[in-house]
C-alpha cells in the first residue's frame, strides 16, 4: 500500500515549510488531493515525480529556507521591513559562494532566485505582529 502524506509530513519529506507545500499543492505544482474541501494529502508516488521534475527547484527550496529563520524574521521585524526588502538589502551573492563554494556568477543567479522565492513565499506575512 501506498504512503499518503499530510501537508507537515511532505514538508518534512521534501525539507520545505508546509507553507511551501500548500503553495505548491494549490498552484498545481505538486499533485494531490483535497480532502473536505479543505485537508491537502499527497501520495509518495506524487513526492517522487514531483522531485524528478523539480530536481534543481527542489534543492534551491531547502537551501533559502535553511536561511530564512527565527532570526531573521526578527531580525525584519527590528528594522520595520517586510521579509522580502529586508532579504534584498542584507542577503547578497557572497553569502551563497562563501558558503557554497560556487562561482561568483553562479551565486548571484542563486541570490536572484533566492529574492524571488521570497518574494512569492514570504512578502506577504507581516513581520510586526
Amino acid at each position: 500500500m501506498e504512503k499518503i502524506f499530510n501537508p507537515e509530513q511532505a514538508a518534512e519529506v521534501l525539507s520545505v515549510t508546509k507553507q511551501t507545500i500548500r503553495k505548491w499543492l494549490r498552484e498545481g505544482l505538486l499533485t494531490g488531493v483535497k480532502l473536505d474541501g479543505k485537508s491537502w494529502r499527497v501520495t509518495e508516488s506524487d513526492i517522487n515525480e514531483f522531485i524528478k521534475r523539480n530536481r534543481e527547484t527542489t534543492n534551491d527550496a531547502r537551501l533559502f529556507e535553511s536561511l530564512i529563520d527565527f532570526d531573521l524574521i526578527n531580525q525584519c521585524k527590528q528594522s520595520d521591513m517586510n521579509i522580502y526588502e529586508y532579504c534584498k538589502q542584507n542577503i547578497n551573492a557572497d553569502i551563497y559562494h562563501f558558503f557554497t563554494g560556487i562561482s561568483e556568477n553562479e551565486a548571484a543567479e542563486l541570490n536572484k532566485k533566492f529574492l524571488v522565492y521570497v518574494k512569492l513565499n514570504y512578502n506577504s506575512i507581516p513581520t510586526n505582529e
